[in-house]
C-alpha cells in the first residue's frame, strides 16, 4: 500500500481560495472532503504511528542537547584490539554503490540482511556495536532519499542512539562526528515532511556536534540551513548558505575528490531559483549538464529535471512557462521510484491548472512537498 498524503498541499490550496470542486478535480476527491482534509492537516491529526516516531524525535532531540552540552574528547581514537572488518569490508563495498541503489528502495533488503549479523550484540563489543550503528544510519539515508521519511526517522533515530552511546563510553572524535552526520539525517527526513521549523534544531546540532569535536562542519548543514530559509523566505540569507556548502564541499576533507556535478547540485541548482526571477535559462542548462553528468538512474537527473520546471513554471517568461511543462510532459517519469521527487513532478503538473498568480509560491511548496512522508 503505497500511503500517499496530499492533505499538506490541498490544504496549501484550500487556504489560498483555489476552488474546492478545482482541488477536488486536481487530487481525485469528493469536493465535500476538501474542506475535511484541509482542517485536519491545519490542526496536525497525524496517525497514532506518526505520532509516536514524531514524539520519539523530539525526545532524542533533548537528550542530544544534553549530550552537547557536556562534550569531552579523550584523545583522537577510541581503539580496540578487534575490528569487525568482514562486515566492515560489506558496508564500505555497499556505499560505493549507495546512489544505484535507491530507487524503489533496492538497497533497503540488503542492509537488512548485514543488520540481522549484528543485531542483539555484546554490550562490550564495540566494533560490532558501530557497525549496527552504520547500518542503521545507511537504511535511514536509503529510506530518505528514497522518499519514506518516516522510515528514515525510524532508523535515523536508531543509529543516533546507537552513536550517543558510543560517544558516551569512548569519548571519541569520531563517534561525535558521526553524530553530526546522523543530526543531518534527521532534520533532513524532517525538511522532507515539510516540517523545517522541527528540523532546523536537528541542522544546528549537526554543527554542534562537528564544531565540539574539532571536526569541518559538514557542507550539508548549510544546504539545509538555505533549504529552511528558502521556505520562510529568508532569500538572501538562503543564497548565501547555498553558494556557501558549494564552496565548502570543494574543499571537504572527507570527501575528496568531489565530482563538479555534485558540487553544483548542492549550490547552482538551488541558486538559480533565488532571486528577482527565478534563472529559468541556467536552470535549464544546468539540467541538461546533469543529464549528462550522473550516471544510470541515478536521483540526481529526477532532482534537476524538477527545478528547471520550477524555475520555468516560477518566471514570468511565456518561453519559460511553455518549456517547463513540456520538460515535465517529456522526463517526468525520471522521477518514479524516487517518492519524494515523483511528489514533486505530481505537483508541478498541476501548476497549470492554478490561478497564474499563485504559481510561483505554489512552485516553491511543491518542491519540498512529499505525499508519502508517513511512509
Amino acid at each position: 500500500m503505497e500511503r500517499r498524503d496530499y492533505s499538506g498541499a490541498i490544504r496549501w490550496l484550500h487556504d489560498h481560495n483555489v476552488s474546492p470542486a478545482v482541488i477536488a478535480q486536481l487530487f481525485g476527491k469528493a469536493e465535500s472532503s476538501i474542506p475535511v482534509i484541509a482542517w485536519r492537516d491545519r490542526n496536525l491529526l497525524f496517525p497514532r504511528k506518526v505520532e509516536r516516531v514524531l514524539s520519539d524525535v523530539a525526545l532524542s532531540g533533548l537528550a542530544a542537547d544534553r549530550l552537547l552540552k557536556q562534550v569531552r574528547i579523550e584523545g583522537d581514537e577510541f581503539v580496540v584490539p578487534y575490528r569487525m572488518s568482514d562486515i566492515e569490508r560489506e558496508i564500505d563495498q555497499f556505499g560505493l554503490h549507495f546512489w544505484e541503489k535507491v530507487r524503489y528502495q533496492q538497497g533497503a533488503k540488503e542492509l537488512g540482511l548485514l543488520l540481522r549479523k549484528v543485531s542483539r550484540p555484546s554490550w562490550e563489543n564495540i566494533p560490532l556495536r558501530r557497525a549496527g550503528a552504520r547500518l542503521n544510519h545507511l537504511l535511514s539515508e536509503i529510506y530518505l532519499h528514497a522518499g519514506c521519511c518516516l522510515s528514515s526517522l525510524v532508523f535515523g533515530l536508531k543509529a543516533y542512539q546507537l552513536e550517543e552511546g558510543l560517544y558516551k563510553e569512548t569519548l571519541s572524535r569520531e563517534e561525535l562526528f558521526r553524530v553530526g552526520k546522523t543530526c543531518l539525517l534527521i532534520s533532513q527526513a524532517l525538511i522532507n515532511r515539510s516540517q523545517c521549523s522541527e528540523a532546523l534544531p536537528w541542522i544546528n546540532r549537526s554543527k554542534e556536534a562537528f564544531s565540539a569535536g574539532g571536526q569541518q562542519v559538514d557542507p550539508e548543514h548549510y544546504k539545509q540551513l538555505a533549504t529552511v530559509q528558502f521556505h520562510s523566505k529568508a532569500l538572501s540569507e538562503a543564497k548565501r548558505n547555498y553558494s556557501r556548502a558549494g564552496t565548502l564541499l570543494r574543499e571537504y576533507r572527507y570527501k575528496p575528490n568531489v565530482p563538479e556535478a555534485e558540487v553544483k547540485d548542492i549550490s547552482e541548482r538551488h541558486v538559480n531559483l533565488i532571486g528577482k526571477q527565478a534563472d529559468w535559462e541556467r536552470a535549464f542548462t544546468l539540467m541538461e549538464y546533469a543529464l549528462r553528468s550522473w550516471s544510470g538512474d541515478d536521483i540526481h537527473k529526477a532532482l534537476n529535471v524538477n527545478w528547471a520546471a520550477a524555475a520555468g513554471l516560477m518566471s514570468d517568461s511565456d518561453e519559460g512557462n511553455h518549456r517547463a511543462i513540456a520538460l515535465l510532459r517529456d522526463k517526468g517519469h525520471m522521477s518514479n521510484g524516487f517518492l519524494h521527487p515523483q511528489t514533486v513532478t505530481e505537483l508541478l503538473q498541476m501548476t497549470p491548472e492554478l490561478p497564474r498568480k499563485l504559481w510561483p509560491e505554489w512552485v516553491r511548496f511543491s518542491l519540498h512537498y512529499n505525499a508519502f512522508r508517513n511512509k
